[in-house]
This record gives structure tokens, sequence and C-alpha cells, in this order.
């Protein structure tokens, strides 16, 4: 009876282990729309990912790190895209689009125009990035190859690594 738990153990873990190194991968259409969302981009010669974060997650700065080193070290580029799935991060996004707005008109206006912005605009662009990534991306954090290959979720340097090959 152990030896056929074991068997059913084993089994269950490569078909789980198998499960989670299958390679998907965006379209080009995808590609296009996720490129057309880039917030910063940080370039260091040809190769480059992107890197999708909720703007309002805690865990940021700890994965934009370990990101940001591990493309370094590569010589890789990361692109920034911001993926508002929680409240606040819908708050964060609206307000830093509110702000850029505010930055390129006149100094008497700029608090009616951000106010304006907060209430009306920038809820809106930030459901249209809602609705046109997240059925691409489903979960954040993730990080997107050049090729389309992406990984979800629990951001390592080992997953990086792959992501790359």
């Amino acid at each position: 009876m152990r030896l056929i738990q074991r068997l059913f153990l084993l089994t269950a873990f490569f078909v789980f282990s198998s499960c989670q190194d299958s390679e998907e991968r965006l379209t080009k259409e995808q590609l296009l729309k996720l490129e057309s969302y880039v917030d910063v981009a940080y370039l260091e010669g040809g190769k480059y990912v992107y890197l999708i974060l909720d703007p309002g997650d805690v865990n940021n700065r700890d994965v934009s790190f370990l990101v940001d080193l591990w493309a370094s070290k590569r010589k890789i580029g990361v692109k920034r895209v911001p993926l508002p799935l929680t409240k606040e991060g819908s708050l964060l996004f609206s307000a830093t689009y509110c702000m850029d707005k505010v930055k390129k008109i006149a100094r008497e206006d700029e608090k009616k125009v951000y106010e304006r912005c907060m209430v009306e605009e920038g809820p809106k662009v930030s459901n249209k990035i809602r609705e046109d990534l997240y059925p691409i991306i489903k979960s954040v954090p993730a990080v997107v190859s050049i090729d389309g290959r992406i990984i979800r979720g629990k951001i390592t340097q080992g997953k990086l690594d792959k992501l790359i090959r």
C-alpha cells in the first residue's frame, strides 16, 4: 500500500512540475498591446523584459529590486508596465497619471485639473489598462520576455534565467 502511495505522490509531483515548466507565450498582438502601456523603460543593449506590477502591491519594491539586479548583471533592459488590479493600485496609478498631466499645464489651474482628472480621467485609464491587460497577464507580478514567454507569481532568479534562454 505504501508503494502505491509513493508512486502516486511521485507521479503527481512530476505532473505538477511539468505543468509549472510549460512554456506559455504571448502572441505578437498581445506583445504590442503590452508595449502600448509601458510606463518607464530602463534599457541596456538590445534585450529587454517587461515587468508588470500592480502599483498598490506592497511587494513591488522587492520584486523590482530582484529584477533590476538580475537585468543589470546580464545587460538586459526593463520595461515597466502598471496593471492596477487592486483598489489601492488603481488610486496610485490614477494619482501618478494625473500628476503627470498637471505638470504640463499652467500653475494656477493645477488643483482643478488634478481633481477633475482623479474623478474622471484617471479611473477610466486605470480601468482600460485592466480590461486590456488582465486577460493576457492574469496575475501580478509577471515578467514577459521579448519573445513573449511569461512567468507569473513568485519571481525568482532561476525563473528569470530560464526566461532568457
